[in-house]
């Protein structure tokens, strides 16, 4: 018997005779601030810095996890490790620049998102606040109705699909959204036609049956809640700059203007682009016309006051007033100050543009031409007083963000040259994510696939 085991034994692969000594591997990490640890993987196995691991002796694929210290990012590439004997890994970790993707975020930074069907495509629109609100992505039809899903800028859907009713079924071909703005525990929303009204989400991305605005002229852009709880909806149609005020529960303010709403006496073929609440309570205003600007200040009992005189700037600072774009490309700085995103279709050009809190064209913001691009996708200041522009290039060669220091000029540590590239994709949105790493958003669909439909999001690294 002892005989035929062992000729047995003798006929296993040569690898199962084999008992490996287990040898001690010790990780030091370098490059990273003394408070933080590092993690790797060796082969399958989770070893953190200052710690050992036993292993079997071999040879190892050795993978560093990235490692986070609020804002900033540090990475160590691959490596391999030979086991024979008690050893100490060395590991070396860099700081990803500005501009980097974040490595933390979805696949290499960017995260798709399905977002079909949305089965109709006359129009399509994504909309973002850039104040943590969730994008909305979605589509009308000449039916007079949109269809919508809300995603929160982690990439996590609200809900469904939406497919959103209101009193006003007369709409000629579209639903035309602004970006949505917190409402206590959901989210606000106007919708423009023929018609506009206010639409409220629940924190779970449906729509707040309780919440009912009757239909009414003009065409809304944006929406800011007030300080006495009331909504301030801006825009304008038909050459008109217009203010439409709403009580907190969505009713037409009768005390505001006419039933609610006031027009804007200039500028002729003018819209109220953009709006702020400033520490004194009033409401700044942002007044656009093709190629003029002017800040207005709305002080609580309705009145309207110039801020500053009439500007002319160097490109068309709007799109059409029944665009299907809700591009936020222009903004209210907290003290009053604005940034303008102006292009030149024709010319192939866009600039930002900086108005001083008293109305004047800012010198000192010396920001230059992109050349190439046809649209500013979006405007945000960032809390270091930097500001960062999304622009859209000509022949769908995609997009680029430019990171500009207070005085225009790019900031050199961001990116290459203060610019990170986006080939052959057109970024629609822009926001911050609350510890101010950049999110980008766009549309991504092998048309007429409709079920290849997906809201594309990309995180950037800020420091």
């Amino acid at each position: 018997m002892h005989r035929t085991l062992l000729r047995r034994l003798a006929l296993l692969p040569a690898f199962l005779l084999t008992v490996a000594a287990a040898d001690r591997v010790t990780l030091v990490a370098t490059g990273l601030p003394s408070d933080l640890a590092a993690t790797v993987l060796v082969g399958s196995a989770s070893l953190t810095s200052g710690k050992t691991l036993d292993v079997p002796a071999g040879t190892y694929t050795v993978t560093p996890r990235p490692v986070a210290s609020g804002a900033q990012v540090y990475v160590a590439a691959p490596t391999r490790l030979i086991v024979r004997t008690a050893a100490t890994l060395r590991v070396a970790y860099t700081r990803l620049p500005p501009g980097s993707a974040d490595p933390f975020f979805g696949t290499g930074g960017t995260l798709d998102v399905p977002v079909n069907p949305l089965d109709v495509f006359d129009t399509w629109l994504l909309t973002n606040s850039g104040d943590h609100a969730p994008f909305m992505s979605s589509s009308g039809s000449n039916m007079g109705e949109m269809r919508a899903v809300l995603v929160r800028p982690d990439g996590r859907r609200l809900g469904s699909m939406i497919n959103i009713t209101t009193p006003q079924r007369t709409l000629d071909w579209a639903y035309l959204p602004t970006p949505l703005i917190p409402d206590r525990d959901g989210y606000l929303m106007g919708l423009s036609g023929q018609t506009n009204t206010l639409v409220r989400f629940t924190a779970q991305g449906t729509l707040d049956p309780a919440w009912k605005t009757p239909s009414q002229p003009g065409v809304l852009r944006g929406l800011l809640r007030l300080p006495e709880s009331g909504v301030l909806a801006y825009g304008g149609g038909q050459g008109r700059a217009q203010l439409f005020k709403f009580t907190a529960t969505g009713q037409p303010d009768a005390a505001f203007g006419l039933g609610g709403t006031l027009e804007l006496p200039a500028p002729e073929s003018g819209l109220v682009h953009a709006a702020r609440v400033l520490k004194d309570g009033r409401v700044r205003l942002l007044v656009t016309s093709p190629r003029a600007a002017q800040l207005l200040d709305l002080s609580p009992d309705g009145a309207l006051t110039p801020a500053g005189p009439t500007v002319t700037l160097p490109y068309d600072a709007q799109q059409s007033e029944l665009s299907n774009s809700r591009l936020v490309n222009a903004v209210i700085l907290p003290d009053g100050a604005a940034l303008i995103g102006t292009s030149d279709g024709i010319e192939q050009r866009s600039r930002v543009v900086r108005l001083t809190p008293d109305g004047q064209l800012d010198a000192q913001f010396r920001a230059v031409d992109v050349t190439g691009a046809t649209t500013v996708a979006g405007v945000l200041p960032d809390l270091q007083g930097r500001v960062l522009a999304v622009f859209q290039l000509a022949d769908l060669r995609g997009s680029v963000l430019i990171r500009y220091r207070a005085d225009g000029t790019p900031d050199p540590t961001f990116g290459k040259g203060g610019r990170v590239t986006v080939d052959r994709e057109t970024v629609q949105g822009m926001a911050l994510t609350p510890n101010s790493q950049i999110l980008l958003a766009s549309h991504v669909m092998d048309f007429p696939n409709t079920e290849t439909a997906k809201l594309r999001l990309r995180r950037l690294l800020s420091e």
